[in-house]
């Protein structure tokens, strides 16, 4: 459990924010917590950042911004 930090605790939110949303709760976009991640997430991690990445592409894609999500998940995003 060591590597559960804030990083992995924001993937697991924006994971979630989808099914949330079909039970009616509130939340925060899926997005807004994937973003969240990758900027938390510390060196090293780069395999997670990138599913970080896809997750975030996904996300803003079904939340109606397929713009940004084809930025988000440009090869030249990932390094950011």
């Amino acid at each position: 459990m060591a590597y559960f930090d804030a990083a992995e605790h924001a993937a697991t939110r924006a994971v979630s924010a989808p099914d949330l949303t079909g039970v009616g709760r509130p939340h925060r976009a899926a997005s807004t917590h994937f973003e969240n991640a990758l900027q938390l997430r510390k060196s090293g991690f780069d395999r997670v950042k990138v599913m970080d990445r896809i997750g975030l592409s996904a996300a803003l894609f079904n939340e109606g911004e397929p713009e940004q999500a084809a930025a988000a998940a440009r090869p030249t995003a990932i390094a950011a």
